[in-house]
């Protein structure tokens, strides 16, 4: 069995999986370095989907104008399933929730300093 050489392609990033993977890491990647609500990270998700949808579409040569609207379908397909893996590697996949600190003392103990896990809901 030959190892891979690399870990993304042009053809593995533009395969439904590796879309969304990437449909997936971008928001994540963008809000461990700036704070954003989860709402911009949702969009960020949904232009991305859209984005390697409508470049999959751009990138095959025959076809008619109905490879758009497939293409339109697809990145909300895309979109979709990185909403889904994001909010299931969020939850810990199958773990209890963390009990909720109680506000006074999260408080008393410098609130505000938790940091985010990479997977974090979107919601």
């Amino acid at each position: 069995m030959e190892l891979p050489t690399s870990l993304f392609t042009t053809q593995s990033l533009l395969s439904f999986g590796g879309a969304v993977v990437a449909t997936a890491l971008v928001p994540n990647v963008i809000a461990t370095v700036a704070s954003l609500p989860p709402r911009t990270l949702r969009l960020i998700a949904l232009i991305v989907a859209m984005a390697l949808a409508f470049l999959m579409a751009f990138l095959v040569k025959e076809g008619d104008w109905t490879k758009w609207i497939v293409a339109f379908f697809n990145g909300l397909l895309i979109y979709l399933s990185a909403l889904g893996a994001n909010e299931t590697l969020s939850r810990g996949m199958g773990r209890a929730p963390a009990p909720a600190t109680p506000a006074l003392a999260e408080a008393a103990i410098g609130g505000g300093t938790e940091k985010r896990k990479f997977f974090a809901s979107w919601f």
